[in-house]
């Protein structure tokens, strides 16, 4: 954390950048996290995109990313130039826009996040939390459009038989399953599994329990759990009672989503 805070405090005083979703979706799709990681730090260190490349700002990127080499630094430097995220002319670097970049690697401009100074010590931890709180924003707005259409449906039948029907309850939206992650990122379920519990120990996304209780006695939980039609290691006993675990609530305070 020591290391956390030199960093932050070397680039005290710069503005957040905005970073496109979908191109943090590229980022950990492609594996050229640590290449956006970079890119998003020139950004940061020089609004104006443009700077000097000499050997005095190498060193700095090395001393900002924790790089042991100026070998390691000048070969992201290279990637990024190959892909034209940015451009080099006469020690001269400059660096495209975010949203241009986006759109021309992805076809789309998508919502954006704010990347801070800080974010950079923990950047793939970040982009994590960015993808899981984008996903689980995305779940809500498909909530509220089915919770409109079945409160249309239940004043039509109020109109049709004089009373209002009871509509089934809506479904857990604050929380993205690891399989759900996996899918959206073309991944193993393991690897998003660590993925989420990374965003986690980076201080990004904070996971609570969530349970339901299950309509059958204590007595038969055994039953249940051999022929029943959940995951036998998601069926608990506990105060009498036998409860689902459902899938871990996620809330993130720091990451914010904005169109």
């Amino acid at each position: 954390m020591a290391s956390g805070r030199r960093v932050s405090a070397m680039i005290e005083g710069n503005a957040p950048v905005k970073l496109p979703i979908p191109l943090i979706t590229y980022a950990l799709r492609e594996k050229c996290v640590r290449d956006l990681r970079l890119f998003m730090l020139m950004k940061i260190l020089d609004p104006d995109a443009v700077s000097r490349l000499d050997k005095v700002r190498v060193q700095e990127y090395c001393d900002l990313l924790g790089l042991k080499c100026t070998k390691t630094a000048k070969s992201s430097i290279e990637r990024l130039a190959a892909k034209g995220w940015i451009s080099i002319n006469d020690d001269l670097l400059y660096t495209r826009s975010v949203r241009n970049i986006t759109k021309r690697y992805t076809g789309e401009k998508g919502p954006r996040t704010f990347c801070e100074r800080g974010d950079i010590d923990h950047f793939q931890g970040f982009c994590i939390a960015a993808q899981v709180t984008f996903m689980v924003n995305r779940r809500k707005f498909a909530s509220r459009n089915l919770e409109r259409r079945r409160e249309f449906e239940r004043r039509s039948e109020a109109r049709k038989r004089g009373r209002v029907t009871q509509s089934e309850l809506p479904f857990n939206v604050n929380f993205v399953s690891s399989q759900m992650l996996a899918k959206d990122l073309a991944i193993s379920v393991s690897t998003a599994h660590e993925y989420k519990k990374l965003a986690k120990d980076s201080g990004y996304l904070t996971f609570g329990r969530a349970f339901s209780a299950l309509p059958i006695e204590v007595s038969e939980v055994n039953h249940y759990r051999k022929y029943g039609p959940h995951d036998p290691n998601r069926v608990i006993q506990r105060k009498g009672e036998v409860l689902l675990r459902r899938p871990d609530i996620l809330r993130s305070s720091t990451i914010k989503i904005v169109s």
